[in-house]
């Protein structure tokens, strides 16, 4: 599983994802441009930082590499750590200071870059010092929203998310 950040605003916008993802897709061969998804949510995806002309998402604490997916019945695992296990990951929004902006993030497939995965889904996580977010379901895929604020650096500490397993029989 991947987990990608993006950023999301307007005022920012696409500017230069097209001229990216020639780019994108030459380095990345798997990564599908035509999946509405990619078009909607992604058209930006790296597998850990994501460029645009003069701002560029950095993720600075990168999330473990294995974190348990669970069923809906089962009890929170909760969020998601930092490879050193201690922390969270942390992303941060370079070049672009003006006002608050979110941050979307979603569990990516493994194999195709920029593309939701199937079966797992993100989950908010709510505890008393967690980063404050919201979900949106969008095309059958939950999305978590973090505020990325001027006054924080434009950093986002990602200690929201945990993963949800989908069953199979829900997916079909």
């Amino acid at each position: 599983m991947q987990q990608t950040f993006q950023t999301n605003n307007n005022n920012i916008g696409n500017q230069n994802c097209n001229q990216n993802q020639n780019s994108l897709q030459n380095e990345h061969p798997q990564y599908n441009q035509n999946s509405i998804i990619n078009n909607r949510l992604a058209p930006c995806a790296y597998p850990s930082r994501s460029k645009n002309g003069k701002y560029e998402l950095k993720i600075l604490s990168q999330p473990e590499d294995q974190h348990r997916a669970r069923y809906l019945t089962e009890g929170s695992r909760g969020s998601i750590k930092d490879k050193s296990g201690h922390g969270y990951p942390i992303v941060k929004l370079c070049g672009y200071t003006r006002q608050p902006i979110k941050i979307q993030c979603f569990i990516g497939h493994d194999k195709i870059i920029g593309v939701p995965h199937l079966f797992y889904q993100a989950s908010k996580i709510a505890g008393k010092n967690s980063t404050a977010c919201l979900v949106k379901k969008m095309d059958g895929t939950s999305i978590i929203m973090m505020d990325a604020i001027p006054s924080n650096n434009m950093e986002v500490v990602v200690d929201c998310i945990g993963i949800l397993k989908v069953s199979f029989s829900i997916v079909s």
